[in-house]
C-alpha cells in the first residue's frame, strides 16, 4: 500500500490544481473577458434570443427560475384560487419586486441578482418570499399590469417597482400581458396625448445616444408617458409599496444643462421620482449605491451593485415599521 501514496498523492495533487486552474479561469473570464466570452451567448447569464418576450414556447432550464413567477402570475389569470402563487402559509411575508431587465437580472447568474439575494437575507428573520416579475423591456405600463394582476390575488405584503430611467418607453401596439390593452386603454382616456414610440430597436445603442433620442424625449408633457406615470403611482402609492431607483441618480445634482447626455439623464430622472412623490408614492433612491456596470458592453448592474442594492431593501424593510415586516 506504501508503495501507491506517492502516486495517490500525486493524482489527487493533479487533480486539485486542475480544479482550482478551472476555476480560476471561470472567475478571471467572468469579471475580465465578459464582453469575449459572455455578452449575449451566454444563458447562464439570462440571455436568450426571446428574453424580451413573455416566455411561451420554450424556455431554457438555466434560466427558468428568473421566469417562473411571471408563468405563474400570468396563469393565474385563468385560475380561481387567490392562492395561485404557492403561498400556503399565513405567516410568510411576501413580496412582488416588479420591473424589467435590471430586476430580471440580465448579465447575472440566477443567484446573483439582487432579489434572489434579498430573500435569503430577509429569510435569516422571517420566512419571506420575493416574486421577481421581470421581463426585460417591460415599460411602465408592462409593470402596472403585472401590479394589477398580482393585486389581484391578495397574498402580497409589499410591492417593490423598480424604476429605470427608459420605464417610458411605452410600446402602443405590443401586449405582452392579459389584460394589458385593457390597461392601455384605460389609461389613454385622460391621456390623449400621442404615445411616445421612435420604434428603435437598435439592442448595440449607445447610453449616451438613448438618453439623448429617447429617454428625455418620453418626459415631455406632450406626450402620455408623464400623464400615464401620474395615474400609476397614484394608484401604487395607496399601496403598502417602494418606488426602488435602480439607475444611479443623485437628487442634489440640478445640473440641467441638456447640451450632455447626463444633463438630459437629471431632468428626466428629477421629474421621475418628483412625479412619483407628488402622488404620494415612497421612493427609495440610496446614495449609497455606487452603480458600476457588468462590463464595458454589458450596461446592466454587477453583482457588487446587485448585492447593494439587496443590502438597502433589506435596510429600509427590516428598519421602517410601515412595512410591517
Amino acid at each position: 500500500m506504501k508503495k501507491f501514496l506517492p502516486k495517490i498523492f500525486l493524482a489527487t495533487s493533479a487533480l486539485s490544481l486542475t480544479l482550482f486552474t478551472l476555476l480560476f479561469l471561470l472567475i478571471y473570464s467572468e469579471n475580465y473577458l465578459f464582453d469575449n466570452l459572455y455578452y449575449r451567448k451566454s444563458i447562464f447569464h439570462g440571455y436568450h434570443k426571446n428574453h424580451s418576450k413573455l416566455p411561451g414556447e420554450s424556455t431554457p432550464k438555466l434560466i427558468e427560475n428568473r421566469v417562473n413567477d411571471v408563468r405563474m402570475l400570468v396563469s393565474s389569470i385563468d385560475n380561481d384560487s387567490s392562492q395561485v402563487l404557492g403561498v400556503s402559509d399565513n405567516d410568510n411575508y411576501n413580496i412582488a419586486v416588479i420591473g424589467d431587465s435590471f430586476v430580471y437580472g440580465t448579465g447575472l447568474r440566477d443567484n446573483q441578482r439582487f432579489v434572489n439575494i434579498l430573500e435569503r437575507k430577509l429569510n435569516k428573520i422571517k420566512p419571506t418570499k420575493v416574486y421577481s416579475y421581470a421581463i426585460p423591456s417591460d415599460s411602465i405600463l408592462e409593470n402596472y399590469t403585472k401590479f394589477k394582476i398580482s393585486k389581484e390575488q391578495n397574498n402580497i405584503d409589499l410591492y417593490v417597482i423598480g424604476l429605470v430611467d427608459n420605464d417610458l418607453l411605452i410600446d402602443p401596439f405590443t401586449f405582452k400581458y392579459a389584460g394589458q390593452e385593457n390597461d392601455f386603454n384605460y389609461l389613454k382616456k385622460d391621456c390623449p396625448q400621442p404615445v411616445f414610440n421612435p420604434n428603435n430597436d437598435d439592442p448595440y445603442i449607445k447610453w449616451e445616444d438613448m438618453l439623448i433620442t429617447l429617454v428625455y424625449p418620453s418626459f415631455s408633457s406632450e406626450y402620455s408617458g408623464l400623464c400615464f406615470l401620474n395615474k400609476i403611482s397614484s394608484e401604487i402609492a395607496q399601496e403598502n409599496s417602494i418606488f426602488f431607483v435602480l439607475s444611479s441618480f443623485d437628487p442634489s445634482d440640478d445640473n440641467n444643462n441638456t447640451s450632455s447626455p447626463y444633463g438630459h439623464y437629471l431632468l428626466s430622472m428629477h421629474k421621475y421620482v418628483n412625479t412619483i412623490r407628488d402622488n404620494g408614492g415612497n421612493v427609495l433612491n440610496d446614495s449609497k449605491i455606487q452603480f458600476e456596470p457588468i462590463s464595458e458592453a454589458e450596461g446592466h448592474p454587477s453583482v457588487e451593485t446587485n448585492k447593494q442594492y439587496a443590502e438597502s431593501l433589506f435596510n429600509e424593510i427590516t428598519t421602517n415599521k410601515r412595512y410591517n415586516f
